[in-house]
């Protein structure tokens, strides 16, 4: 019954795989009332076994003959393991993978109440890190989810939580109406809930902190061996802190000639607004763009279309600056003398850096009037001469507008230093208004 007899029977060797398929059912499902005793088992053989049979050498013979009558007739049937009221538990509800969209990620199982990994894992290769979404994780596998509502359930404030008893009714209600994923969890139980109870449940009504952490998916962020790098129940704190050990992967993986510095000019010909690159058994997926490096520009990969987008928006800004022009020389020759002296004596910094800034943003306006950056080489030129033959006068108009801003931001605050009995909140809103574009910011 132990599985310690060596032998070569098929027979054998089947039946212990299938015992262990039951016994990881269990300690999947955090149940140990599935696999039947030893004691059936052995009388499962006993029945079937002739009663001269006293060793193995006395096996060996009777199955020799036995097998050619019967071949599977010690062979077990997986249902005649599982015991009586255990036959839902099934595979099914407790995966080995968990997909999503074109990525399959292993999933693994550990019965250790208090571990920090305690139930079901993700394993997440470090490659792949950055293409995982939280979303859809909330959901958790189908054999933990029932017990995960009820949990959630019993979260909620009391005044709420009273109109959802029992607990395990209303969960096994939701289950047999959603389908799993389509819609973030806390949305699909307020629509559902509603339309159960007429009670509508505000998201920050659910305590997500008080669900036991078992009920919660662990993400294990692992390298090229498997081994454990980062683990923790919430997935965007890892991200941050593996960032740059994601962002080192992904340059090692880039083509030659894909990452490059010290340049000047649009002179690699068009951008791609992705890359992927197979490497092993993963598809790793980055995102280039264009780096400002004050005197030149880079190609990088990033990890993320939201990080590409706001580099990317900078760098072309630099390209464009370096392949034009200086403003400075047409903005002092058309620049008023009463503004010229408003930025050169403005309270909030170097008048230097205030007209780089409304040059940033000069730049900044032409790019978005063209509908953002450029990809292709072409569009890029294109863009390149648009900028060239409109942001002297663009850049004027907006270092006028700086300058009375900034009169009107003196302004009141003098009037606040002369009356000190009108409310500071009041000047507060005044300064506020006056001074917001102050300290100009680009798009990104």
């Amino acid at each position: 019954m132990e599985g310690d007899w060596q032998t070569r029977h098929a027979f054998f060797r089947n039946n212990l795989k299938l015992r262990s398929e039951i016994e990881d059912l269990e300690h999947k499902s955090r149940r140990r009332d599935i696999l039947v005793d030893d004691e059936k088992l052995f009388a499962f053989y006993d029945r079937r076994i002739g009663s001269e049979v006293v060793s193995a050498r006395h096996f060996d013979s009777w199955w020799k003959q036995a097998s050619k009558d019967n071949p599977d007739l010690l062979s077990f049937d997986k249902q005649m393991l599982i015991k009586d009221g255990a036959e839902k538990v099934s595979q099914l509800d407790y995966p080995n993978f968990w997909y999503q969209g074109n990525l399959k990620l292993k999933l693994s199982y550990q019965f250790e109440p208090g571990a920090d990994a305690d139930c079901v894992t993700v394993h997440i290769p470090l490659p792949l890190l950055n293409q995982v979404d939280e979303a859809g994780f909330k959901w958790q596998i189908p054999g933990v989810r029932r017990e995960l509502i009820i949990a959630l359930i019993k979260s909620l404030p009391k005044p709420v939580r009273r109109n959802f008893v029992p607990a395990p009714n209303y969960a096994e209600a939701f289950l047999g109406r959603v389908t799993a994923l389509e819609q973030p969890l806390l949305d699909a139980l307020k629509r559902e809930f509603r339309r159960m109870s007429g009670v509508t449940i505000e998201r920050d009504a659910w305590q997500w902190d008080q669900v036991p952490d078992h009920l919660k998916m662990t993400f294990r962020v692992v390298d090229e061996h498997n081994r454990k790098l980062q683990e923790g129940k919430d997935l965007h704190p890892l991200k941050q802190v593996l960032k740059g050990k994601v962002q080192e992967t992904l340059s090692n993986v880039a083509d030659d000639g894909l990452e490059q510095r010290g340049l000047h000019l649009w002179s690699f010909g068009d951008l791609p607004q992705s890359y992927e690159q197979k490497r092993g058994n993963y598809q790793v997926k980055a995102w280039p763009a264009l780096v400002d490096e004050k005197d030149s520009v880079a190609i990088r990969l990033f990890d993320s279309e939201h990080e590409q987008q706001k580099m990317m928006w900078r760098g072309q800004r630099r390209l464009l600056l370096l392949n034009i022009p200086s403003p400075i020389k047409y903005l002092h020759e058309k620049l008023p003398n009463k503004a010229k002296l408003g930025l050169y004596f403005n309270p909030y910094g170097k008048v230097l850096e205030l007209i780089d800034d409304c040059i940033a943003c000069g730049v900044d306006k032409l790019m978005a009037d063209a509908g953002g950056p450029a990809w292709h080489q072409e569009n890029f030129e294109q863009l390149r001469d648009k900028v060239r033959a409109e942001l002297n006068d663009t850049v004027v108009t907006i270092a006028s507008q700086v300058e009375q801003i900034l009169c009107q931001r003196v302004q009141h605050q003098q009037v606040a230093a002369e009356r000190p009995g009108v409310s500071r909140f009041c000047h507060r809103q005044r300064l506020s208004a006056a001074g917001r574009h102050t300290a100009l910011s680009a798009r990104y």
